[in-house]
């Protein structure tokens, strides 16, 4: 509870605890002026204590008071009596903080002095008061925080009637629009380098996502002017069952991307089987009905091809792609020739071969195959073939259907040399370089920061530079184990990648490897 001491005409708080109040009847002191009573609402017991302990508080003066000086300490207004005189001079309030002591030069009183100027709040305290509102918000959770600043006004608001101050809703409104931008960056609005550096640096299934986010961004991955291409990484097409989409193991991120190819994919699950890949496309046979199309599963491009029957083949071959013409041909494995068709033909020309055919490809507009015993030849005038310097793959008299069980390939570099990849063993291969001043195949044990990708139904070189995941101067392919391995080309060692989640028991041939294109 608190009572006011007045000297000379200054009124001064003191805090006297309220069960200590007992109003007593005001004194008069006998000193020449009416004025000068000294009342007091503290019990005498209590009134011994604070005559001794004063000059540790506040001066308490005696009945002759010294300099000529009135001392007057009046009780709380709701307490005091009707009677009691008041002081002759009005004096200053102070609504917050307490008059500060200073000491004066003579005989070192203590004075009380105040400022003449009435305040309506203290700065100090209104300081403490805003300190302790930040240390409580910052304990607060974001919601409750926010609805401490929409609530939270000034003293001059506060002091205004409820009727009279802003509405909760336009308050609301104000400062979550004050929210939005302060504390929000506009990122629709981020620089087109600042963008396509970032583009630059994502695998295409981000690089779609990333486009979809807003249409400023859109417009940076489309611009023709600036190249902002996504990074490309290599995939392995895993098999699946019946009713599920296709799936595909990124090798450097190291995880699965699942694909629904709309024009393979029907209410009783996909028909189609995925025979061939390359530049980007993939090759579906539908076995039924002896349909083959090409599908580019990111950018949802369709072709239908001529329809082949149901024959049985081993795999097929995107020999070429360009926006104008492309061409694909198809390998049997177990009889001699192949087959291949172009871009707008209704029907599939036939190639008479020697031997039985394992693999085609095209390199520098001219057309090589490979035969069961290991045989290169170029087709082009003249003719020219260069047999397998490391023996045949199979014996001449075995029978053709059991060629399929052993591995060769051709694959082009990125430098634009031609390669022949031979399985010798379940985990050994060995590679072969055509030399362009000798025009023959040279054996070697390093491909540079290259990497092998190799399956039954198809094969390329990657360049391992960008990706830290990939391991240079080795070959990717799947074991007996269905596991994904790399084999090092220079210390004939195998290392297990990864363990690849498939259904129970697939055919080794069910894997493919396919590098995604937007194109």
């Amino acid at each position: 509870m608190s009572s006011f001491l007045v000297k000379d005409g200054e009124q001064h708080p003191v805090q006297l605890p309220l069960s200590t109040v007992a109003l007593l009847p005001a004194t008069r002191e006998r000193s020449g002026d009416s004025n000068n009573v000294q009342c007091c609402s503290i019990p005498p017991i209590h009134c011994l204590l604070f005559y001794f302990l004063h000059p540790f508080f506040l001066p308490f003066p005696s009945s002759s008071t010294s300099h000529g000086s009135t001392c007057h300490v009046i009780p709380p207004i709701s307490a005091a009596p009707s009677d009691l005189p008041l002081p002759p001079t009005p004096a200053p309030q102070f609504l917050c903080s307490p008059p500060r002591r200073t000491r004066t030069g003579d005989g070192g009183a203590c004075d009380i002095r105040a400022s003449s100027t009435p305040s309506a709040h203290d700065p100090c305290t209104e300081s403490r008061r805003r300190s302790s509102d930040r240390s409580r918000r910052q304990t607060l959770p974001a919601a409750a925080r926010f609805l401490s600043d929409i609530t939270d006004s000034g003293p001059e608001e506060r002091s205004r009637p409820a009727l009279c101050r802003p509405n909760f809703k336009v308050l609301t409104e104000k400062r979550l629009l004050e929210v939005n931008s302060a504390r929000m960056a506009d990122w629709s609005n981020l620089q087109t380098d600042i963008v396509g550096s970032i583009v630059r640096k994502l695998a295409i299934p981000d690089y779609i996502r990333f486009r979809a986010v807003c249409t400023s961004w859109n417009r940076v991955c489309v611009c023709r002017d600036v190249s902002n291409d996504p990074r490309v990484d290599p995939w392995l097409m895993l098999p699946t069952k019946t009713l599920e989409d296709a799936k595909f193991f990124s090798i450097p991120e190291r995880k699965n991307e699942t694909i629904r190819i709309l024009s393979t994919a029907t209410i009783f699950g996909s028909l189609w089987t995925p025979v061939g890949s390359s530049h980007g496309w993939l090759v579906f046979f539908n076995l039924n009905q002896g349909t083959i199309q090409l599908v580019n599963p990111i950018s949802g491009g369709q072709f239908e091809l001529p329809p082949l029957g149901r024959e049985h083949f081993s795999k097929a071959v995107l020999l070429d792609m360009s926006e104008s013409n492309f061409s694909v041909a198809i390998v049997y494995g177990n009889r001699k020739g192949y087959k291949v068709t172009r871009k707008g033909s209704r029907s599939w020309s036939f190639v008479d071969s020697k031997h039985i055919l394992i693999d085609i490809f095209k390199h520098r507009r001219q057309l090589y195959t490979i035969d069961i015993y290991g045989t290169v030849e170029v087709w082009a005038e003249p003719p020219r073939s260069w047999p397998d310097a490391d023996g045949p793959l199979v014996d001449p008299y075995m029978h053709p259907s059991l060629a399929q069980r052993k591995f060769n390939c051709l694959v082009e570099t990125p430098a634009g040399d031609l390669m022949k990849v031979k399985r010798q063993s379940q985990n050994k291969f060995a590679v072969w370089i055509l030399s362009r001043e000798t025009s023959s195949f040279e054996s070697t044990e390093d491909i540079g920061d290259f990497a092998l990708f190799v399956s039954h139904h198809n094969s390329f070189c990657f360049p391992t530079k960008d990706h830290l995941n990939l391991k240079a101067n080795c070959v990717y392919f799947i074991d007996n184990y269905k596991n994904l391995c790399a084999f090092n080309l220079e210390h004939g060692t195998k290392e297990l990648i990864q363990g690849l989640e498939t259904p129970a028991l697939p055919r080794q041939d069910a894997f493919l490897w396919f590098i995604p294109s937007l194109k």
